[in-house]
């Protein structure tokens, strides 16, 4: 991702840099870079285990009092549900990771959470972050396909189960795909409509 930034995105006041936010201390990056007054994050914290820890190192990386972040994130999604629903498959179970182990604690498979629990969890985790929280909302989306076939195949590519399956096999791989997506599908005339649920904060710093 960061080499495909450096290459279509190339800058003179843009630079690229990698942080783990679960095993790197901020400091490090602030030494580096000094404070940010702004940080966003579109759809990545779902990768990220430990939210608790992210957002507390993220809150080190803003401009005391004044620094403001903007955060979305997955809480559930179709793609991962059917993802779980092909790993427990017998003929896929020993090919392709567990999704369990790829996203966060707070991550929901066929969401079993209530939105007021998820938003209540979120203001936890950034109050326990020292974040003030400004804005925060959690909403149901749906992401549109020509059709649940072309969505399987796009999910494929985006996750990257080329690298687990044999082009033998994938054939098979993206219709039990198409068939699981469509176990949570919503329909409208002939094209597919996949749900996420999805949350948003607005954040500002704490003082020193």
């Amino acid at each position: 991702m960061v080499e495909f930034a450096r290459k279509n995105s190339a800058h003179e006041n843009i630079m690229f840099d990698v942080f783990d936010f679960c095993r790197e201390d901020a400091g490090n990056l602030v030494a580096r870079y000094g404070r940010f007054n702004r940080i966003y994050s579109f759809l990545t914290f779902h990768y990220v285990k430990d939210e608790r820890k992210a957002f507390k190192e993220l809150a080190r990386l803003l401009t005391p009092n004044s620094g403001e972040c903007l955060i979305t994130a997955a809480v559930s999604t179709a793609p991962f549900d059917a993802w779980l629903e092909l790993y427990l498959m017998k003929r896929w179970a020993n090919l392709i990771p567990d999704p369990r182990s790829q996203f966060s604690k707070q991550f929901s498979f066929h969401f079993r959470k209530s939105k007021t629990q998820v938003e209540s969890d979120i203001r936890l985790m950034a109050s326990e972050a020292g974040l003030k929280c400004i804005a925060l909302h959690v909403y149901d989306t749906e992401w549109r396909f020509p059709n649940v076939d072309i969505c399987a195949d796009s999910m494929v590519e985006a996750l990257d189960f080329n690298k687990y399956i044999s082009q033998a096999d994938i054939g098979d791989f993206k219709a039990d795909m198409a068939r699981a997506l469509n176990g949570a599908r919503v329909e409208k005339d002939s094209e597919y409509f996949m749900k996420s649920i999805i949350y948003c904060l607005h954040a500002q710093s704490a003082s020193l």
